[in-house]
């Protein structure tokens, strides 16, 4: 990383307590042990101290998902996020801990207005908080997502201090479908079920072909359990994606369709959520 001393620190999420940084990183290093015996008693025939002979499901996607599993929580170990800020150029940079070395975005805010704290939700329900600056030209620059709003907004008022913008005290709502064009609509709800189902697809056909395979019955072993583990969740996680992101489409479609809504002059219907003021 850069010298700290041409920057100042604004934000510093710290690490991942190590009560659970250990757990996290022992088992990720047993999931890649996993894909690693998994691979290897599939293309050399080699043990590497687990039986492989009665187990179901597919040897590509289960070391697969044993991989992705162990880098995930791998990474735990790595996890952290930090903010500076460089007056000469008016620039922030966000930097991420990867696995080897650190990652940097530069962001220059020349020319910025305001700084902004807008509510982002997921399609579960799930809220994260995105820091954004406002230029003179109307245009929106996204700097750091967060997952707590106390963090956003402190963020938000070191950065507004040491830039000399006036502080904000206003969350705005989450951007609703209503601000968002046809095209984009069908484009979102295209993108997301044509993912959501391939991986649906894919997770029934080995899911039942493991099942009806015509090997000796099905053994307890890591890579069954992993396979039917990761096929069920992908299933149950398909599921109830699908609905969570296409019904809220589908209803805005419906609503610009309807005469009432379609025939309204523009300001009348309902209207978005006022934005929060924090107290």
């Amino acid at each position: 990383m850069p010298s700290a001393s041409s920057r100042t620190t604004l934000f510093d999420s710290g690490r991942v307590p190590l009560w659970f940084r250990i757990p996290a990183l022992a088992f990720g290093i047993f999931a890649v042990w996993l894909a690693a015996a998994i691979s290897a008693h599939r293309l050399f025939g080699v043990n590497l101290g687990l039986d492989f002979k009665a187990a179901r499901g597919s040897f590509l996607l289960g070391a697969i998902a044993a991989l992705l599993i162990g880098a995930i929580w791998i990474y735990v170990w790595f996890l952290q996020l930090r903010v500076f800020f460089d007056a000469g150029p008016q620039e922030v940079t966000v930097a991420r801990r990867g696995y080897l070395r650190w990652h940097e975005q530069r962001i220059s805010l020349a020319g910025c207005r305001r700084l902004q704290v807008r509510c982002v939700s997921g399609v579960f329900g799930e809220r994260s908080w995105s820091l954004t600056g406002q230029f003179a030209d109307g245009q929106d620059k996204l700097i750091v997502d967060l997952y707590r709003l106390s963090d956003a907004v402190a963020l938000r008022e070191r950065l507004a201090a040491a830039m000399g913008l006036p502080v904000e005290q206003q969350v705005l709502p989450p951007v609703g479908m209503r601000e968002r064009s046809v095209p984009a609509l069908l484009g979102r709800a295209v993108g997301g079920s044509a993912i959501g189902a391939s991986i649906l697809a894919i997770s029934v056909t080995q899911l039942y072909k493991a099942l009806h395979s015509p090997r000796e019955p099905i053994a307890l072993n890591p890579l069954s359990v992993l396979f039917f583990a990761c096929a069920i969740f992908a299933i149950v996680f398909c599921l109830a994606f699908l609905p969570g992101w296409n019904v809220p489409i589908v209803r805005e479609l419906l609503r610009r369709r309807s005469p009432s809504d379609r025939d309204a002059p523009p300001g009348t219907g309902r209207q978005q959520p006022p934005s929060k003021t924090l107290l």
